[in-house]
């Protein structure tokens, strides 16, 4: 790996969200600031507000208070890019000098754009299940040397075809790969010991999670497994739909919204859960399955892009179908296994995990830097 003393590359890195939450792109982001500045001189550029974890010495906030204001956060993005005057209300002015900018956001141009942010290369990561925008990353490359980063096969299938191979790179976020540390309690969780425990831990946002289906299955598991917990782990837009579908289902002592959760409270899920339940109709790479399968649980999975590259039906981990009876139908299959098939299974999750560290994603991205900076001598000799 690089030479820790080689910080004279002048690297941004970027997470500017109209919708800010506590996801993949932002784990992404904090794992790229935490590392890189062990190599590199990096600024973040991006919005640190709400409930975010991004931290870092060098911060620049491009929204005023007044973003907090708006009633619609998440169609900022659009009310901007129709109406251009709006960024000089908003978006903090900024004028910074790098040599590589590593962008997270697909909303990036707004704040790029109206900013005197000079950058010789460009890393564009689609952390989003959905292709690119049609101004997104392209209005960015101007003419610079850059690379497209895909989380999955699929979209590295989809974005090579759009920029040649080339200029794209296939790296697959990663965990800390170590073995969990045994959770000293229950904490604030209420979990029993003959309590069987299904949980999720992502943002409450239905049309991409679909913990519905889930929480549905639920009420049809009652009858056969009384002591059955469906515990979700999280915030987002579609919390309260959440609530009053688990009020009108009757299910309010078998599934729980927990909220967000502490360090502690997360590892004791994982360590007293038996299933890990993320029926996601779209997903880039998910950081939560990895999590579970390192902690050896039981994975069911919808079948999106980025569990397709770490899920093995049957063997590491099960698929299920976007509905709740075949939800509730594999969780029978779990629950009636037999302990050596249940167990072999476990084992598998673990070196799945393994497959997907930390260290491994920063070499890539390493490399991807180094490629460019090679690119940027090669026209500065012109």
């Amino acid at each position: 790996m690089k030479d820790e003393k080689d910080s004279k590359q002048k690297l941004i890195v970027t997470y500017f969200c109209t919708k800010p939450t506590i996801g993949g792109a932002e784990y992404v982001t904090k794992l790229l600031i935490e590392n890189l500045s062990k190599f590199y001189d990096v600024t973040y550029v991006g919005y640190n507000g709400y409930q975010t974890t991004i931290k870092c010495d060098k911060k620049f906030y491009p929204f005023t208070k007044a973003f907090d204001l708006l009633p619609m956060k998440s169609g900022i993005g659009i009310v901007m890019r129709s109406l251009p005057f709006l960024r000089h209300v908003f978006i903090k002015k900024i004028d910074l000098d790098c040599d590589v900018l590593i962008s997270n956001s697909t909303d990036d141009d707004l704040l790029l754009i109206n900013n005197k942010i000079n950058y010789k290369a460009l890393v564009a990561v689609k952390h989003l299940p959905r292709e690119f925008s049609p101004v997104y990353p392209d209005h960015l490359i101007s003419n610079r040397p850059f690379k497209a980063v895909a989380l999955n096969r699929s979209d590295y299938a989809r974005l090579s075809q759009k920029y040649g191979k080339n200029n794209t790179v296939l790296i697959y976020n990663g965990i800390d790969t170590k073995k969990n540390k045994k959770p000293a309690g229950s904490g604030n969780l209420d979990i029993d010991k003959k309590d069987k425990i299904i949980f999720s831990i992502c943002r409450l946002e239905d049309d991409q999670k679909k913990l519905s289906y889930g929480i549905k299955a639920i009420g049809k598991l009652i009858n056969a497994y009384p002591n059955i917990k469906y515990l979700i782990a999280g915030s987002g837009p579609d919390k309260e739909k959440y609530l009053r579908l688990v009020k009108d289902l009757g299910l309010k002592k078998n599934v729980k919204l927990l909220g967000f959760i502490s360090d502690a409270e997360k590892l004791t899920l994982l360590g007293r859960g038996e299933i890990a339940l993320y029926p996601s109709v779209t997903e880039g790479f998910s950081i939560s399955t990895l999590e579970a399968l390192r902690a050896g649980k039981i994975v069911i999975s919808g079948k999106s892009l980025g569990s397709m590259d770490i899920i093995q039906d049957g063997r590491n981990g099960f698929f299920t179908e976007l509905d709740s009876d075949a939800i509730a139908d594999v969780v029978k299959k779990v629950f009636l296994s037999n302990k050596e098939n249940i167990n072999k299974i476990k084992r598998n999750a673990v070196l799945t995990a393994k497959k997907f560290s930390t260290k491994n994603m920063i070499k890539n991205y390493i490399d991807v830097i180094d490629e460019l900076e090679n690119k940027i001598k090669d026209r500065q000799s012109l």
